[in-house]
């Protein structure tokens, strides 16, 4: 279920771990090593289609499924579809109803009725809206998401969702994933902010400290000039004896 790094595969590692023997090694096998090597350092790849990966919109979230509009989405892309279709609501409960994600992703694909012209142009607000949702509301999944910290969320699919077959994709299944996971991560900075008491600096305390010293000799001031407070000292010169 982890979101995993790719990791570097065999002969990459194996001829990173040897002394370089520049008569025997091409600088393609090079570059191939340095690239397995940085991308388990600096990236996290998934297939969007793998539904026991966590980051997938194929991943079937606990019951009672998701909570947007209509609630009870049983995947991220349970909602996605029957996002397409906002004037055909009986298919959008068809589609809400079945339990086999790639069944729902094939009726989506093939139904025409109802289908909004400017999906195009919404589809990456709508994956926004549904993966927030996701890792909002459930605590179990949201660790798996905020564990890709600091790394590249690549995702194996077509040339818009993922990075498609060549690796030149536009990868915006993964920049949503990467910008929900920073949203969320500020989210709990700043609750972890407001529970914890803030450490003074030594200026602050120093200044907390004189401001006291200050008022306590004010007050003491103010309680030596009340009458009474201080007994009179008499002497023959003074013209109330």
């Amino acid at each position: 279920l982890v979101a995993e790094s790719r990791a570097p595969n065999l002969a990459a590692t194996q001829f990173l771990s040897r002394p370089c023997n520049w008569s025997h090694h091409r600088w393609a096998d090079i570059a191939m090593a340095v690239r397995a090597r940085l991308q388990a350092q600096y990236e996290c790849w998934f297939n969007a289609m793998d539904a026991s990966n966590v980051l997938s919109n194929y991943y079937a979230v606990p019951s009672p499924g998701l909570v947007i509009e209509a609630g009870g989405w049983p995947t991220a892309e349970h909602y996605m579809q029957a996002s397409k279709f906002p004037k055909d609501p009986s298919f959008q409960r068809r589609l809400q109803s079945q339990r086999n994600v790639v069944e729902v992703v094939q009726m989506g694909r093939n139904h025409r009725s109802g289908f909004r012209p400017d999906w195009g142009a919404v589809r990456v607000q709508t994956a926004w809206k549904v993966i927030h949702a996701k890792f909002s509301q459930f605590d179990t999944l949201r660790p798996y998401l905020l564990s890709t910290a600091g790394k590249r969320i690549v995702v194996q699919g077509d040339d818009f969702w993922g990075v498609g077959k060549t690796g030149l994709g536009e990868n915006k299944l993964g920049e949503v994933l990467m910008q929900v996971r920073d949203v969320l991560l500020q989210a709990e900075a700043g609750s972890q902010a407001q529970s914890e008491p803030s450490a003074q600096s030594p200026v602050q305390a120093h200044a907390q400290a004189h401001a006291e010293s200050q008022a306590e000799l004010q007050a003491q001031s103010q309680a030596e000039s009340q009458p009474g407070s201080l007994q009179r000292v008499h002497s023959g010169n003074d013209p109330l004896d």
